[in-house]
Formats: structure tokens, C-alpha cells, sequence
């Protein structure tokens, strides 16, 4: 909804006369774009910029290559030393969907696992598999629901990872518009024409 709702106001900016004002945003694309899902988009630096303009991730990188906060307001790694596993803990933003429902934890999962599911193709996967059991739900070997992903409360919730893995590399990499949080309900509800209209 977020996504339509600003393609929308773009689009219907451009049928102003010369004298009305209204919001205005020029972007030059090479090719246009296919689908807006920001999943399918990775590897198209064109319409990830446009993405950048539609949907916020968990982090950003500034100029000078540091990681600050987006949607999540803070992030902790923690050590638990009885499984002998590292995890992250994400506090979200107060932010809002078009429809006034707030981004939840709940939406940022949902986002994440739809990329990992067997038979969703989606280049941005292999960020993803330094989560636990991540790599193996994707080959379809343990089920989606098994992984070290899940809501704590409304805005936080928790990552665990593979032994050896990179905890900075993973949240530099939650600055990439393929792993923003979406809407299961709409996504789930028009799978053909959501990502298209």
C-alpha cells in the first residue's frame, strides 16, 4: 500500500499544469521497471533507488561507510553462552504504513522468510543465510518456521545466527532495500499484482 500510494501521488503529479503545484519527483531509469518488489530487484541499481524512495530499511549507510539506524532504532548482539550462539536483538521505529497500521517486527520477518521459501527466487537470499538453519530451510530441508528468526514483542525481534558468522557484515546488509519489512496481508492477498499496479 505504501509503495502504490507514493507511485500514485507521483504519477498523478505529472498531469498538473505548469501553474499548480504538487508533489514532483524526476528519477531517470535505463530500463523500466518490471516488478517494484523490492525481493526480485536486487541486482538492478535503477530500481533500487527507486525502492529507496518507497520503503525504508532497518539501517543506512552514511558517506562515510558507517551503519546508522532506519527503521530500527537500536539493534544488541548478545552471546548465549548455554547454545553456544550469537544473536542480535532489533527495536523498530514507530513508523507507519500508508493505512495507518504500524510496521511491526511481524512485517520485517514475514519479508524475510517470503525470501527464503523454497521455490521463491529471489537474489537477496544469501544475505540471509548466515541466520540460523536459514540456508537449510531455503533448500527445503528444515521447515521456514525453524529458523533463528523471530518477534519478541510488536517492535523487537530476534536474530540468531550460524557459528562464524560476520554479526557487522549481516547488519550492514540490513541496509539493503531487498530486505525491508512488507505487509503480509497484501502481499498474500494480490501475489500477481501487488509489486505491478
Amino acid at each position: 500500500t505504501l509503495c502504490l500510494c507514493l507511485c500514485l501521488a507521483v504519477l498523478t503529479s505529472c498531469g498538473l499544469g505548469e501553474d499548480e503545484k504538487g508533489p514532483s519527483i524526476q528519477l531517470y531509469l535505463a530500463d523500466f521497471p518490471q516488478t517494484l518488489d523490492p525481493a526480485l530487484v536486487h541486482a538492478n541499481s535503477d530500481v533500487t533507488q527507486l525502492l529507496s524512495l518507497l520503503f525504508e530499511p532497518l539501517t543506512t549507510i552514511d558517506e562515510d561507510g558507517d551503519v546508522s539506524g532506519a527503521l530500527a532504532s537500536d539493534w544488541y548482539s548478545y552471546y548465549d553462552e548455554v547454545n553456544e550462539e550469537y544473536a542480535i536483538y532489533f527495536v523498530l521505529e514507530e513508523t507507519f504504513w500508508s493505512n495507518s497500521n504500524q510496521v511491526t517486527a511481524d512485517d520485517v520477518i514475514y519479508a524475510w522468510k517470503r525470501i527464503l521459501t523454497p521455490g521463491f527466487d529471489s537474489p537477496a537470499a544469501s544475505m540471509l543465510y548466515c541466520i540460523k538453519g536459514a540456508k537449510d530451510a531455503k533448500l527445503g530441508k528444515i521447515s521456514i518456521d525453524n529458523i533463528g528468526l523471530y518477534s519478541l514483542k510488536k517492535d523487537k525481534f530476534v536474530v540468531k545466527f550460524e557459528e562464524g558468522t560476520d554479526i557487522d557484515e549481516f547488519i550492514y546488509n540490513t541496509s539493503s532495500p531487498a530486505l525491508v519489512p512488507l505487509r503480509e496481508n497484501k502481499v498474500a492477498s494480490y501475489p500477481d499484482t501487488w509489486s505491478k499496479s
